[in-house]
């Protein structure tokens, strides 16, 4: 089994050599253009932030649907944002080298990386097909696609197509279009919230901008096969915690016919003292 740090030597591109990375954790390199740094147990890779396509901040309109990881999150400094994708080291270290197109064998970790790279731009990698359907469900059993907040259920919807595989939950089917302006803020500040705070995770408006609706979804769209069998797991762990933690707030912000007094005077206090 390869070790992160064999595996990080192992990423020498056009773009940082002769360097290599991944010597310590917090090494920054890059890799096709992108930046990749170690740390913990994640590699972040980073990328510009796209212009907004819609009538909310970019991290919460546009980024449903596309192949990959990628999503926008909110930076530190305030008014900032960052677009990055996240890889778990346990499921790179986890995954054994495999035939490449070469002699070689693949690197895991460079996979991944060039996964990254290849749906940056919302593009599926050339050749990549989905695992057969009766291995993703081996990983994602039905029981797993139901999350429990409270008295609340939420009930996962698995999108498994020759060149898609997702897994998506519904938050909201449709936010209210009678909401006040200031209800609908706090909406879209718990999101963004939920949307930064878990790695791997994009929550989300699409459909309709003055009904949207609103979901939480992973896209292992493109991965390499190597390492879905431990990646699948933990990105259906990041979804748990991420609906667990949103579903209550979300359904009764997005829903006019729930009215609670403390909302909107916590949010028109707020709106006075920014």
């Amino acid at each position: 089994m390869t070790t992160i740090r064999e595996a990080s030597r192992n990423v020498q591109t056009a773009d940082d050599a002769p360097r290599l990375c991944g010597e310590r954790r917090g090494s920054t390199s890059r890799h096709r253009g992108l930046r990749v740094t170690f740390g913990g147990r994640w590699v972040t890779v980073r990328a510009k932030v796209p212009r907004n396509v819609g009538p909310e901040p970019p991290t919460l309109w546009g980024p449903l649907g596309r192949p990959g990881l990628w999503k926008t999150v909110v930076a530190e400094k305030p008014g900032r944002a960052r677009r990055e994708f996240h890889l778990p080291l346990a499921a790179i270290e986890a995954a054994d080298p495999w035939p490449g197109d070469r002699d070689e064998p693949e690197d895991p970790l460079r996979a991944c990386l060039d996964w990254a790279a290849a749906t940056v731009e919302g593009d599926v990698p050339d050749g990549w097909t989905s695992p057969p359907r009766e291995q993703v469900e081996a990983w994602i059993p039905s029981r797993g696609r139901v999350i429990q907040s409270g008295p609340l259920l939420c009930h996962g919807s698995l999108i498994h197509e020759p060149r898609r595989l997702a897994l998506s939950f519904a938050l909201a089917g449709e936010v209210s279009a009678e909401i006040t302006p200031a209800r609908r803020a706090w909406l879209g500040r718990v999101l963004a919230d939920a949307q930064s705070r878990w790695r791997m995770v994009r929550v989300g408006m699409e459909g309709e901008p003055d009904r949207p609706e609103v979901r939480a979804e992973v896209d292992w769209t493109g991965a390499p096969h190597g390492v879905l069998e431990a990646l699948v797991p933990i990105g259906l762990d990041a979804l748990r915690w991420v609906v667990a933690w949103s579903l209550w707030s979300v359904t009764f912000l997005s829903d006019a016919r729930v009215t609670c007094r403390a909302w909107e005077a916590a949010q028109r206090k707020e709106d006075e003292s920014s």
